[in-house]
């Protein structure tokens, strides 16, 4: 046996739109109309109000180089979509780069400037203008710079001794016969020349020796081949630098074979 009925339920409305609260909805209702009413107002009084520094520029006088720095002031009104704002040093307009940045959200202004360096020394200014006006305020900066090069001598004989071997680099060998005393004291040799062997064409061979007095700037160098004055040139130089002599020869040929000797 069995038995049955139907059962209907009507479904409701996915969003209730009717209030259950009629005095509540009034007093919205109310509150909007005068929060609209309110709103309006504040614009129009947005729009005619004349650009002002709440807060002039502010930020550190004086850096060190490399240091960051950051310029910011307050400005009203708020929210004004005709305002302005523009950045000068030293009374030329400041431009944005990669280094340098401005940026204004809500009444605040700001200008960043990475790593500073000595240009960026020098007096900011900001100027802030709408329909109504302009306002200006302006701030003094100073970078420090590192310290220059000590140009200095420390060690005043060392000094000497350089300045007589760069007068002496590049200079030609005179080709003339040397006085035998040179103010005083006679050359010397203190290192002689070595042989040279197992050459072959197209090596690079270097011949070396030492001579005193080593800083008389009057003492002339030659060099001879098998008893002949040896032409100097491109592949054959020869130098003399705080004593020391030295000869090379670059690409070795046959024709190069002999006795050198240095007078």
């Amino acid at each position: 046996a069995h038995t049955l009925c139907i059962l209907e339920i009507p479904a409701e409305k996915s969003i209730i739109t009717d209030t259950t609260n009629v005095e509540s909805l009034k007093t919205i209702q109310y509150l909007e109309r005068n929060l609209k009413t309110t709103r309006m107002d504040y614009d129009q009084q947005q729009r005619s109000e004349r650009p002002n520094f709440f807060v002039p520029i502010r930020g550190p006088n004086e850096v060190n180089e490399n240091d960051r720095v950051c310029l910011e002031c307050q400005v009203t009104p708020i929210g004004d979509s005709n305002m302005t704002y523009t950045w000068y040093k030293n009374g030329q307009e400041l431009s944005s780069s990669s280094r340098i940045a401005t940026s204004n959200d809500f009444g605040y202004v700001f200008l960043e400037i990475a790593a500073a360096n000595g240009d960026d020394s020098g007096v900011y200014m900001l100027k802030i203008a709408n329909n109504m006006g302009e306002a200006i305020s302006s701030h003094q900066l100073r970078v420090k710079q590192f310290p220059t090069i000590d140009t200095q001598c420390q060690h005043p004989e060392t000094y000497k001794q350089i300045q007589y071997m760069e007068n002496r680099r590049g200079r030609p060998i005179q080709q003339q016969q040397p006085s035998s005393s040179i103010d005083g004291e006679s050359p010397k040799f203190t290192k002689h020349l070595n042989s040279v062997d197992n050459v072959n064409e197209g090596d690079y061979i270097r011949l070396e020796t030492r001579v005193e007095p080593e800083m008389d700037e009057k003492l002339l160098i030659e060099w001879y081949k098998n008893g002949q004055l040896l032409t100097l040139g491109s592949r054959i130089t020869s130098n003399f630098d705080f004593g020391l002599v030295i000869l090379e020869i670059i690409g070795a040929k046959y024709e190069d074979t002999g006795v050198y000797t240095c007078r």
